[in-house]
């Protein structure tokens, strides 16, 4: 059948040609063998009276071949994430490295935050630990100092009692 015998629409050769070289709706030459692993029928993109093309069995045939291809396109779409208008699996595989880059970065910069807040308190503690031991030895030396002094007065009492009971004999004689 020639392209003219096709009818008033598009032929059916151009059809195909015209799809993306990635698509599975491709003509297959000597040279470059088709990938079978799907194979997908479309109709022209003109309306064609397919009576007169087929017979009533093939024409039923072609009508099921063409509903099963619709469902496997959609089944396709449906399972790559690609509805009819929506965002690509692509782009939703893209947004969802690019939100995990996002938590990935707020996760470090809030465990350099707690690094931070984590080292300032190891530097409050040991500056606390230095003023306790300087208080300890401000305790340490006061109490020293404290008991010196109360064996100072020890001592003082004892001179006063001893000139007191002195002076009690040289006053009674």
């Amino acid at each position: 059948m020639e392209d003219s015998e096709w009818g008033s629409g598009s032929s059916l050769l151009h059809l195909l040609r015209s799809f993306p070289a990635d698509s599975p709706f491709i003509t297959e030459t000597p040279d470059k063998p088709v990938n079978c692993s799907q194979r997908f029928w479309l109709p022209p993109s003109s309306a064609i009276c397919w009576e007169n093309i087929a017979g009533p069995e093939e024409f039923a045939r072609s009508r099921l071949m063409v509903l099963q291809n619709r469902a496997a396109l959609q089944a396709v779409s449906t399972s790559s994430g690609v509805e009819d208008g929506g965002i690509s699996y692509e782009h939703q595989a893209r947004e969802e490295v690019q939100g995990i880059q996002s938590d990935h970065q707020s996760v470090v910069e809030t465990m350099q935050t707690m690094e931070k807040v984590f080292v300032s308190l190891e530097e409050k503690r040991k500056e606390g630990q230095r003023n306790l031991a300087n208080t300890r030895g401000a305790i340490d030396g006061r109490e020293q100092t404290a008991n010196i002094l109360e064996d100072h007065f020890s001592t003082l009492e004892k001179n006063l009692l001893n000139m007191q009971l002195r002076l009690n004999k040289l006053i009674q004689q």
